[in-house]
């Protein structure tokens, strides 16, 4: 439990955070408010990520220097940020690392994604959860520890990366130009610790089309659960409509128009959600092939096309590899995940991108042989393919032990550390451990959470709503109460390590 001094800290904390909520809540809508999606193609020597992520660097400049706290930008990769200058030349330094790029928009927005507003507790907007909250909030933790003349053992920095959602190689790049930080608090992942995290395979693959299609699109990004899929098919689009009218029972919907030449588009209406769990969210393109490849589309869709889309729907869903046949689950990591992120077309062909989140314990080189094989047999072409190790810290490790008792004293509702298929900078930035901020999201630790009033009820003027999806909001609560956890959780962390050298 808290001790007399930590009790009072938190209340402390609280209180801060109370009294600067609106500084938090405007700097946070400004910055939700640039469109900071990453494109390497768009980039040029000190923008290697494009305009949006340097516009993002520049606000985070000029916020902490409207604070008193100084930054350094390093070659438009990454951004720090220090309580003094002589912060920067530490070479004992502990970093709180977020990052500032986002997942492009996508479909299904009430609002537009870049014009945040708050309502109900909550604030909508692109990246406001997934990673911007935790962004401002780093710097709000900066602020209090200065005001309160709290001093660390170690020099304390803040850290933010420019490519973290589309393949970590903003911190790659760091740690081989520069050196990794002394330890490092990845802070984009969820409480109280995220000790594991599956392997990452990408992975793209083409299809001959039937002749009856002629293009099927769908996706934003990889790691992002398509909530619409659009095909244009050759066929009678009266019959179609009819066959599609009552959606599905996933809750899946439709909607068909009439083109010329004896045409129609078809637009297929999922839920949206991020790639690491695609089972929480319900892929359109899995909405588009579960339906025109079932036996009840037979006399409206030729049988080549179902036979097409019904093998197609077979590497969708179960989302768990079970279509190729690397399906795996072990108990540290659970089960390895696919997600078919995008769909297009070009010359005749269906190009599919995969994202695959593999078990601790699975091996890659195994599981690239199954996919060739299937890919194969299918009558497809392999693409490329990318992978990335699996991150692990031993659950009863120091580091793990005093960030969960953090937590749990802070809170009083004790939780365990935790395995996800996310993928994080830990990965590629030694000697790092992920902390917060999101609360657990088992229903024995929601129910709890909100019976003590440290998280906020689910908002129910938005449609989805989560990381990645349309929608994207976050809870002014729960960062509230995030706050102290991460203020106590760093001391101890800070104590702890410098006991240990």
């Amino acid at each position: 439990m808290l001790n007399n001094d930590e009790q009072r800290l938190k209340e402390t904390a609280l209180d801060w955070f109370d009294a600067h909520e609106g500084e938090y809540k405007r700097d946070l809508m400004r910055w939700v408010s640039i469109p900071s999606v990453s494109d390497d193609s768009a980039g040029v020597p000190g923008a290697p990520y494009g305009k949006g992520v340097a516009d993002m660097f520049e606000e985070i400049a000029a916020t902490a220097a409207g604070y008193g706290f100084v930054s350094t930008n390093h070659e438009g990769y990454a951004m720090s940020v220090y309580a003094t200058e002589d912060d920067k030349r530490s070479d004992r330094d502990i970093a709180i690392l977020s990052h500032a790029d986002v997942v492009p928009a996508g479909p299904g927005w009430l609002s537009d994604p870049f014009e945040p507003y708050e309502r109900d507790g909550y604030i909508v907007g692109r990246g406001v959860h997934d990673d911007k909250a935790m962004c401002v909030l780093a710097v709000f933790v900066m602020r209090f520890l200065r005001d309160q003349g709290i001093c660390l053992n170690h020099a304390l920095r803040l850290m933010y990366g420019g490519a973290e959602e589309t393949g970590l190689h903003d911190m790659e790049h760091y740690v081989d130009a520069h050196g990794a930080p002394y330890r490092t608090l990845v802070t984009d992942c969820g409480f109280p610790v995220n000790y594991a995290q599956k392997g990452e395979i990408g992975f793209d693959c083409a299809l001959p089309l039937p002749a009856s299609i002629e293009s099927i699109s769908a996706g934003v990004a990889p790691n992002a659960v398509p909530g619409e899929a659009f095909m244009v098919w050759h066929g009678d689009a009266q019959a179609v409509a009819g066959l599609l009218a009552s959606g599905t029972d996933e809750g899946g919907s439709f909607e068909v128009e009439p083109l010329s030449g004896g045409r129609a588009r078809i637009k297929a209406i999922g839920r949206s959600g991020h790639g690491a769990v695609p089972q929480l969210a319900l892929s359109a393109l899995h909405v588009l092939a579960s339906t025109l490849g079932s036996d009840a589309a037979a006399g409206v869709v030729d049988d080549e096309t179902r036979a097409f889309f019904a093998g197609l729907d077979g590497w969708i869903v179960p989302p768990f590899g079970n279509g190729f046949g690397f399906a795996f689950e072990d108990e540290d990591t659970g089960k390895t995940t696919s997600n078919l992120g995008i769909a297009s077309t070009e010359d005749g062909e269906l190009r599919l991108t995969f994202d695959i989140r593999y078990a601790v314990t699975q091996n890659a080189d195994d599981i690239m042989g199954v996919i060739e094989r299937t890919v194969a047999a299918a009558g497809g072409r392999m693409l490329d393919h990318t992978v990335d190790a699996p991150y692990y810290v031993p659950k009863d490790s120091w580091e793990v032990t005093v960030l969960t008792e953090a937590y749990d004293d802070v809170t009083g509702i004790p939780a365990e550390p935790f395995s996800t298929g996310g993928g994080t900078h830990a990965r590629v930035v030694p000697n790092s451990i992920n902390f917060g901020p999101g609360f657990p999201e088992d229903p024995a630790s929601i129910a709890a959470l909100r019976e003590a009033g440290v998280i906020a009820p689910q908002p129910t003027f938005v449609k989805n709503g989560g990381a990645h999806g349309a929608n994207e909001c976050m809870s002014v609560k729960d960062f509230r109460n995030a706050f102290p956890i991460f203020v106590i959780g760093l001391l101890r962390y800070d104590a702890a390590l410098a006991e240990r050298e």
